[in-house]
């Protein structure tokens, strides 16, 4: 579902592009950050995943438990987008005078 491939689109491919673009330009902070971020973001990732495969497998009957869960995973999310942004921000933004001069 979408969930799914929003999350690990992230996980597997931005992520992983962020962090080798930081190593091309010798970024040890951005790195430093990435590696305080990244167990975050894997357990946010991780609670999406379980979120929606328990769903998927019809285990979403006791609307209090889901509701809850969902209210939660709202929140996660939310946090999630914060994360990102200070990544992009930091590995990806702070590059782009650097790229800009090499084309």
């Amino acid at each position: 579902g979408v969930l799914v491939d929003y999350v690990s689109a992230g996980h597997f491919e931005v992520y992983e592009q962020l962090g080798d673009e930081a190593r091309a330009f010798n970024d040890e902070r951005g790195l430093e950050l990435a590696d305080t971020i990244y167990p975050r973001l894997d357990v946010i990732t991780k609670f999406a995943l379980t979120f929606n495969d328990r769903c998927d497998k019809g285990d979403c009957s006791d609307a209090t438990v889901v509701a809850k869960e969902f209210n939660q995973l709202g929140q996660l999310l939310h946090e999630r987008f914060e994360l990102e942004d200070c990544l992009i921000e930091v590995l990806h933004n702070s590059h782009k005078e650097e790229i800009a001069a090499q084309v």
